[in-house]
């Protein structure tokens, strides 16, 4: 059963490659990959330092950031905007405030809008660059 999942995940693969939009989707991919990579690795180290820091600040004071995988959880919430921030600015005045803040500066604000960029210059190589999409895609 695995093996016919697979090989029909295959075949629709190599169907979706006629797909015009699919292809340029799969180019742009493959052209931003190594800076995605090295997107990822400066994103997940500067994502990994603050939930490190809200889990050594706020550990006994928060239940949301009492063990780690809970910091992981509520700065994953918090990247989302869905966290409520009246629970760390009350258990402590000043490095709660901060941490929110400097959390959706640089994680929310700059890093996403990188990674927004990365993917849209490759797109418009790939778009402008006629000899990457083959004729016979519709």
């Amino acid at each position: 059963l695995a093996f016919c999942t697979g090989l029909a995940t295959f075949r629709f693969i190599k169907l979706l490659k006629l797909n015009r939009r699919v292809n340029v989707l799969t180019l742009t991919l493959r052209y931003a990959f190594s800076e995605l990579v090295s997107f990822g690795i400066v994103f997940f180290l500067i994502y990994l330092s603050f939930v490190q820091f809200a889990y050594l600040i706020f550990n006994e004071s928060t239940i949301a950031l009492s063990t780690m995988v809970k910091a992981l959880e509520t700065c994953f919430q918090m990247m989302l905007g869905k966290f409520e921030t009246q629970a760390i600015v009350q258990a402590h005045f000043l490095f709660g405030p901060l941490l929110y803040i400097c959390f959706n500066i640089l994680v929310v604000t700059i890093l996403l809008n990188l990674f927004i960029s990365i993917v849209n210059d490759s797109y418009e190589y790939v778009k402008n660059d006629d000899d990457l999409i083959p004729p016979d895609a519709e």
